[in-house]
């Protein structure tokens, strides 16, 4: 197999194969090229350009990291499931962690923070929790700025009877 790789950062690189795969058994002939190459293939709808999949590529390694899916050190793993409805709870709790992963990554683009500093400062945003009332502390600045790139308005009280309405309307 001829492969040309062409290094676009320090980490990634995108592979060109060559290689005309004309038999029968092409998709295993495929596979094992790829396999043996070490690579991820990445399947994606719409066409996307090299530097995007490498920014969905280290998003997948981030989630691989957070979820420890390889390691299996953690039962969030579905190879062990026994419905596909905790499978497919797996998938949109894995899902929501990728967008939330990716939208953290570009609002730290923005605001030339990391994404773990951002978590941490969004951490420590307290409120105080009394019967149907959330007290919600002042917003630091640091906080303020993260809230303010993301278009998200913070209210100083939420009650459960507010929150319901707001959620209602939608």
């Amino acid at each position: 197999m001829q492969d040309q790789a062409r290094r676009l950062d320090g980490n990634a690189a995108v592979l060109r194969l060559t290689r005309s795969y004309d038999s029968d058994n092409y998709k295993y002939e495929l596979f094992a090229d790829l396999n043996e190459a070490g690579l991820t293939v990445l399947v994606s709808s719409k066409q996307l350009e090299p530097q995007d999949l490498l920014a969905l590529y280290d998003t997948r390694q981030y989630m691989d990291a957070v979820f420890a899916l390889q390691d299996n050190a953690y039962s969030f793993d579905p190879k062990g499931s026994r419905s596909e409805a905790t499978v497919r709870g797996h998938l949109l709790l894995t899902f929501m962690a990728a967008v939330v992963t990716r939208k953290l990554q570009e609002l730290s683009a923005q605001l030339v923070d990391t994404t773990d500093s951002m978590l941490q400062h969004l951490r420590n945003h307290k409120c105080m929790v009394s019967g149907e009332e959330i007290a919600i502390a002042k917003v630091p600045t640091s906080v303020a700025q993260i809230y303010e790139a993301a278009h998200i308005k913070c209210p100083s009280v939420l009650t459960h009877s507010l929150w319901l309405e707001q959620h209602r309307s939608k």
